[in-house]
């Protein structure tokens, strides 16, 4: 029986450190058989070589399971593992690589959206016509129009169908700690 020591948590009041032991098989790759090999789940601390159940989680929010992230190489504690704004998640079913930061920026239907504006217009980066009214995403939004509608036949909405809205976004804390970014269409 191999002995993992998963975490210290102080003195163990006789001199000695107290410790969580976890017992794992050496014999065995994935002790627990959830899929994640038992050497990754100990180098993560949140993750438990004896623990099933820990391969469904999904500790930063992604959509993404731990094992899908272990499987797929992205970072289980990290939702954009590339830093191109892209959750790995989204990269995932998009089909795009969550490793590379360069892929933000192709336009690989050729609709005139990046992967950036396919994610921020929540259309689908892999088909040039999301909504099916044969009017391809990037004209859609030119217009004004919403390419996953497809009875506005591409085109804005008349005036007397938009809302206004007034949105007051900020930090009320004076820690300029968290990042806003707004994007308005004005043409």
């Amino acid at each position: 029986m191999l002995t993992w020591f998963k975490q210290l948590v102080g003195d163990s009041g006789a001199g000695g450190v107290a410790y969580v032991q976890l017992n794992s098989e050496p014999t065995e790759y994935d002790t627990d058989r959830d899929g994640i090999d038992d050497g990754y789940e100990t180098a993560h601390g949140f993750l438990d070589p004896l623990d099933p159940s820990d391969a469904a989680g999904d500790k930063d929010f992604d959509n993404l399971s731990n094992l899908v992230e272990y499987q797929i190489g992205s970072d289980p504690e990290d939702w954009d593992t590339d830093d191109d704004t892209l959750p790995d998640g989204i990269e995932n079913r998009w089909g795009t690589k969550p490793l590379v930061w360069n892929d933000i920026t192709s336009d690989d239907d050729s609709d005139g959206l990046t992967m950036e504006d396919e994610y921020r217009h929540d259309s689908d980066p892999t088909v040039a016509d999301s909504d099916g009214d044969s009017v391809d995403d990037g004209t859609e939004v030119d217009q004004g129009g919403n390419p996953n509608d497809s009875s506005d036949a591409g085109e804005a909405p008349d005036a007397d169908e938009l809302v206004y809205l007034r949105c007051i976004v900020g930090d009320h804390s004076g820690s300029d700690s968290d990042i806003y970014e707004m994007a308005i269409n004005t043409k």
